[in-house]
């Protein structure tokens, strides 16, 4: 096992890569400190044989003091660096003691502390905490004036500090014991750094730094699909998890890293209830009864009075990596499960919706978070149900919770804010008009149409259909989508299709609970804009979703081949509609290998049989419909890959948390 340590210089107005000083081999276990003036900062058990099975750290506090957080490094540096004032302290280069029992940290924002990991040493590639023998990803802190890797003679603070073995200790704390809770990682270092006290170390991949901050990284595809069509070996150039150029047809002797398969954009998965992927296969059987939809979703209800914040965080995590390793690179979160079970706001009111966050960022998944306002039990204003507690707030509390999770945005780089008005049942038009009001930015979600039942009730109490009375009641643009959406006359298609808003179509969930068929082939004659998403998480899969809109088309009008036209294969129709719908509706640029796009990409394995022998188009069509399996090789979301092999990197420790919570989970429902 490798560990280095480095030495940061930076001269006035200049900004400068850290780069590895040297290499060290730590032969023996032994406790590490790192030394400052005297004072021990952290301690470290090192195994020579398997780092992560016997390391502990040395604790002066307890479980409770070792959850606070320090934030005054991002308060000293505009945010942009963890190690952000000289009272605090960098570790720079990746030490690959550090690397395993941290993840390959990139950057902390929130921390007076923080981790480099450029991927250029070998001590940064060997293995990571989750047990691959390969990367996580590639990133570069800079340091500058100001910057905690600076002191006043302009040296490096890091050389201010020995490296010693300590011969025993005393009290430490079991890191799995001790996970905090609202941290992204089971596994952490408590730091005291400097006069700051003990602050919590949570994994954060994303780095937040201007275009100029990072080094450029390279990708070589075999094959891939840009805005202008299929292309063979294309570089692409990445920096700061954005691409920044495309170059087609290159010549053999380029410098970058080869991949091999068959590239595309990620998509953007616009419509997730995470929670909801614990209650999957749960209601497939019918009591004395009809069963529909509201029969479904008495169950749903108990299921979500049962879910704790730890619960929702594990069930989240282990449902985002199966939208990676299916092919969704963000995804929109329509969260509305809020409060204690009993029904009153957490101390925090945005506790839940911080769980959601810490679980993209684990999962590595871009997010929109979509805070969902959820006030009423039906039309006009009509009394809630009891099982629909934990989802209440009025206006105060729900400004509350939006702007706790706005002051969270400018820390996490693949993270946006929204907001969900749950539905027509759930708000009334002079709280849906005081929410478009208030939030001028930002993806708009809402539930519609999705019911014959809604659909009648709504005529019953407004005179008028769900879709046409929102379009008469408010002005709808880009920033709207419409989930679901499945009940429209040709009018109400018309006009949504005219207002640009995005159509949210969830083809496997609309078929497990019965909704209906969506006119796809109407509203796409019209022009209109769709995407899909995994919704209740019945069946977490992109091709999957796409088969199933196609297929519902073919079943209602006894005909083949419906999104399709001479010119482009049903394939790649699907595809492009689904990568511009989801980029809309979650507020991103993404969707496209392009330059300023996020560095988003899917590998399918085009040596699978599915695959074997086909090219362009033919290749959406055999992912989306001849195939057995996702082909789903690898993933990269800004940059970083994360799934390798068809796996996620971190799936073994996210599914071991999900196997803890989930029994528990369904004794009680």
């Amino acid at each position: 096992m490798r560990f280095r340590r480095q030495g940061v210089s930076a001269e006035k107005g200049r900004r400068h890569a850290n780069r590895p000083a040297r290499a060290e081999r730590a032969c023996r276990p032994q406790l590490l400190d790192f030394r400052g003036k005297g004072q021990a900062i952290a301690g470290f058990y090192l195994d020579g044989g398997d780092p992560l099975r016997h390391q502990s750290i040395e604790a002066r506090q307890g479980g409770l003091d070792q959850r606070r957080f320090g934030s005054g490094a991002r308060r000293a540096h505009r945010g942009h660096n963890a190690a952000a004032c000289r009272g605090n302290v960098l570790i720079g280069g990746a030490v690959q003691a550090l690397l395993k029992f941290m993840g390959a940290i990139a950057a902390i924002d929130k921390m007076g502390v923080a981790i480099d990991q450029t991927g250029r040493h070998e001590a940064s590639r060997t293995i990571d905490m989750f047990e691959r023998f390969e990367p996580l990803g590639q990133g570069c802190l800079i340091a500058e004036i100001g910057d905690a890797a600076l002191a006043a003679d302009n040296r490096g603070l890091f050389d201010d500090f020995e490296l010693a073995p300590r011969a025993g200790h005393t009290h430490h704390t079991s890191i799995e014991e001790n996970a905090v809770r609202r941290g992204l990682v089971w596994h952490l270092v408590i730091l005291r750094v400097l006069d700051c006290g003990f602050d919590v170390c949570q994994y954060r991949r994303d780095i937040r730094s201007g275009p100029d901050d990072l080094q450029v990284h390279s990708l070589l595809f075999d094959h891939a699909l840009l805005p202008e069509g299929w292309r063979d070996r294309v570089l692409v150039r990445l920096a700061g998890g954005t691409i920044q150029s495309v170059t087609t047809e290159t010549a053999d002797e380029v410098e970058a890293s080869p991949v091999h398969g068959c590239a595309l954009p990620g998509i953007g998965n616009l419509h997730s209830h995470a929670f909801q992927r614990g209650f999957a296969g749960l209601a497939e059987r019918r009591g004395s009864g009809a069963d529909h939809f509201w029969t479904w979703r008495e169950q749903m209800y108990r299921f979500a009075l049962a879910i704790s914040p730890d619960d929702l965080q594990a069930l989240a995590a282990l449902a985002y990596v199966e939208m990676l390793e299916s092919g969704f690179t963000e995804v929109a979160e329509f969260h509305y499960v809020h409060h204690q079970v009993d029904g009153r706001p957490f101390d925090d009111p945005a506790e839940m919706s911080l769980r959601l966050l810490a679980a993209a960022e684990l999962a590595g998944i871009a997010i929109t978070l979509l805070p969902v306002f959820y006030a009423h039990g039906g039309f006009g204003g009509a009394p809630s149900n009891p099982a629909q507690r934990r989802f209440l707030c009025d206006l105060d509390l729900f400004d509350r919770l939006y702007h706790r999770l706005l002051a969270q945005m400018d820390r996490r780089c693949s993270a946006r804010l929204g907001i969900a008005p749950h539905s027509l049942r759930a708000v009334t038009v002079l709280e849906l008009r005081r929410l478009v009001e208030q939030h001028a930015e930002g993806p708009i979600h809402i539930h519609i149409a999705e019911q014959r039942q809604e659909v009648e009730e709504c005529l019953a109490a407004t005179g008028a259909r769900p879709v046409e009375f929102l379009l008469d009641q408010t002005e709808i643009d880009a920033r709207w989508c419409l989930v679901h959406a499945t009940h429209m006359l040709e009018g109400e298609m018309v006009a949504l299709a005219r207002s640009q808003a995005t159509a949210g179509l969830c083809p496997l969930t609309e078929a497990n609970l019965g909704d209906g068929i969506f006119d796809a082939v109407g509203f796409l004659t019209h022009a209109g804009t769709f995407g899909v998403g995994s919704d209740s998480n019945i069946s977490i899969s992109l091709p999957q979703e796409l088969r199933m809109l196609e297929y519902s088309q073919r079943l209602r009008d006894h005909a083949r081949n419906r999104l399709s036209s001479p010119r482009q294969s049903t394939g790649r129709i699907l595809f492009d509609h689904a990568a511009v719908g989801g980029a809309r509706a979650l507020g991103s640029s993404n969707g496209r290998i392009a330059v300023g796009a996020r560095a988003d990409f899917v590998i399918l394995d085009g040596d699978d049989p599915s695959l074997f022998g086909k090219s362009g188009d033919g290749i959406l069509d055999a992912w989306i419909f001849a195939s057995h399996a996702a082909l789903v090789r690898e993933v990269y979301v800004a940059g970083a890959k994360l799934v390798a092999n068809g796996r996620h990197v971190r799936r073994a420790a996210i599914e071991s948390q999900w196997r803890k919570i989930l029994p528990r989970l369904l004794a009680q429902v």
